[in-house]
């Protein structure tokens, strides 16, 4: 069967591009032929910069602005890498807009990620909600869609319906959501893994880099800060770090290339995040993590999945005091998978009645 994948697969963020990479994997590997609808959606062209702007660098050359420049350069360099991951792993389409997606798919897909949080585009995206053209033969389905929730109340309760009743079927990322469609929907969505979470940890090493192998130290990543005290995870990482000599790899600024995010977690001693796929990957590849709830409305999805593998032990509150030294938080890798793999069954059981 012919699939087309339609995601953030051009978001400059790795949980992004990772989780696409997931899907893409797991369909294949049931033997699919499996696309990413290289769609050009223009709030997120738009919001990363994708396109490289010459008059933006003439008028940087112009008035003479060194850091102007220096800021464009770092900012393309970093669109280079995210590219490159995406041309040697994902098999992607022509690029098209809203009036040109392609044709010749038996089914599309839509997922996961927050595809159905209206916030990340500016508004009501059509094509993430299945309105495109298609052939009247072709499937619709959604995997483990993520959402804030602000579609539900956002569109009109009779276009909802209409919208959802078009999909073969979907599933949500969020119970919570999930809850809150049931009434408008009729029946209670069934609730899947974030694609990241169906591959095991050998299935990630075709993209494991070996340079951090023989390193010892802790890895940092912060996708949101707290507003009220916004280096308060960098101070319990420092804290933690001169505690037990390590050294520190930041990749918050997101400079690094995809691969090296998944590899410099693989082989941290410990992991700091405020990250759902930072958070993913230090459980996938069992690695001693610590994940913080900012309190900010956005930390549902990785207190909702440490709760679920009983490793809410792992969550550490900015609200609360901490002692040092900190102690390091290992779980037990064979409950872990035992419960992970229950978890899977039903999000597998989804995939395989895509046909």
């Amino acid at each position: 069967m012919k699939i087309g994948i339609i995601t953030y697969h051009r978001a400059l963020n790795y949980g992004a591009v990772l989780q696409c990479y997931a899907l893409q994997t797991i369909l294949k590997k049931r033997g699919n032929e499996v696309y990413v609808i290289d769609y050009r959606q223009p709030t997120i062209e738009k919001l990363y910069n994708l396109k490289f702007n010459f008059n933006d660098l003439w008028q940087a050359i112009k008035g003479i602005h060194p850091k102007s420049l220096l800021a464009m350069y770092r900012h393309f360099k970093n669109v280079h890498k995210f590219q490159k991951f995406i041309n040697q792993h994902l098999t992607c389409t022509e690029p098209c807009l809203r009036n040109s997606i392609p044709q010749d798919f038996d089914a599309y897909i839509i997922g996961s990620d927050q595809m159905w949080s209206l916030n990340c585009v500016g508004g009501y995206e059509p094509v993430y909600f299945g309105e495109f053209k298609r052939k009247a033969n072709s499937r619709l389905y959604g995997y483990a869609i993520s959402s804030c929730g602000d579609f539900i109340t956002q569109i009109d309760t009779p276009k909802l319906q209409t919208l959802l009743s078009k999909f073969t079927c979907y599933s949500l990322r969020e119970d919570r959501i999930a809850h809150h469609l049931a009434p408008i929907t009729g029946k209670l969505a069934t609730v899947c893994l974030d694609p990241t979470l169906l591959l095991d940890e050998k299935d990630w090493t075709p993209l494991i880099e070996k340079k951090y192998l023989h390193k010892k130290y802790i890895f940092i990543y912060q996708v949101r800060r707290s507003k009220d005290t916004p280096n308060y995870i960098e101070e319990v990482a420092y804290h933690y770090a001169k505690d037990n000599n390590y050294e520190i790899i930041d990749m918050s600024p997101r400079n690094n290339s995809v691969t090296e995010f998944i590899s410099a977690i693989k082989y941290a001693q410990c992991v700091f995040t405020s990250s759902f796929h930072a958070t993913v990957f230090a459980i996938v590849f069992n690695r001693p993590f610590y994940t913080f709830v900012l309190n900010d409305g956005h930390d549902g999805r990785y207190i909702n999945i440490l709760k679920a593998l009983e490793l809410d032990q792992h969550l550490i509150n900015i609200k609360e005091n901490i002692s040092f030294p900190l102690a390091t938080p290992f779980n037990n890798p064979n409950i872990t998978s035992k419960k992970l793999t229950l978890l899977r069954e039903e999000s597998l059981n989804f995939i395989e009645s895509i046909h």
